[in-house]
């Protein structure tokens, strides 16, 4: 089962994102910076027990078990990419659409798709869906 941990400053974004990903059959839910952080080093610990064959577990997925989502007007949210993903747990981040800056830093940050909020909102569950098989996505950075 895939599970999503989700970091945002925007409480009702957080609403509907986390409604989003329910909907689709993930698990989903909100964590604070901190408890995300922990999160996600629990994540990577856990993808290390990993069967080292590569092969598919029980329900036949071979994408990851868990999936950060971090909106980038969370504090310190580029910095929690980074950590992340230097432990191997994707990350899906969105924020402003006129804020390039910041969506580029989430890339360089190693974040394995970032979008736009809008586009973000409208697809949360089929992005993260495809995320979570293993199958590339094509994201929006600038």
């Amino acid at each position: 089962m895939i599970e999503c941990i989700v970091m945002t400053a925007d409480l009702m974004a957080e609403i509907r994102v986390l409604e989003a990903l329910r909907a689709a059959g993930l698990t989903a839910r909100a964590a604070s910076p901190e408890a995300w952080a922990l999160e996600m080093a629990a994540a990577a610990d856990r993808s290390g027990d990993a069967d080292p064959s590569g092969d598919a577990g029980p329900s036949g997925d071979t994408g990851p078990s868990t999936i950060g989502v971090v909106d980038l007007t969370a504090p310190d949210a580029v910095a929690a990419i980074e950590r992340a993903a230097s432990a191997g747990v994707p990350v899906v981040a969105y924020g402003p659409h006129v804020d390039g800056d910041a969506l580029a830093a989430a890339r360089a940050a190693g974040a394995t798709a970032v979008y736009p909020r809008g586009r973000f909102l409208m697809k949360t569950a089929e992005l993260v869906r495809a995320l979570a098989s293993g199958a590339e996505v094509d994201d929006e950075t600038p």
